[in-house]
């Protein structure tokens, strides 16, 4: 797939000199970085079947929400320093 990039001079300069360091095209450098950058993310999403549980947690009405029981909780501890 052939794409146009506009980019910012400063921006340009620096991919052109990341590319000549790497010894490859500037579209090499575009290609791995916006790879890194979608796989990047889909690593940092919550996993399907962990949201599905959330899901049908919250649906649940006989489940009381987490926060509820933070009252019975003890006050936390005072450290002297």
């Amino acid at each position: 797939m052939a794409l146009f990039v506009k980019m910012p001079d400063a921006l340009g300069r620096m991919l052109e000199a990341e590319a000549k360091k790497l010894g490859v095209s500037r579209d090499t450098v575009i290609q791995r970085a916006v790879e890194r950058y979608l796989l990047g993310h889909e690593a940092n999403a919550w996993p399907a079947d962990f949201l599905a549980m959330l899901a049908e947690r919250e649906a649940d009405a006989r489940l009381r929400p987490f926060e509820s029981y933070r009252d019975e909780l003890p006050p936390p501890k005072e450290f002297g320093l």
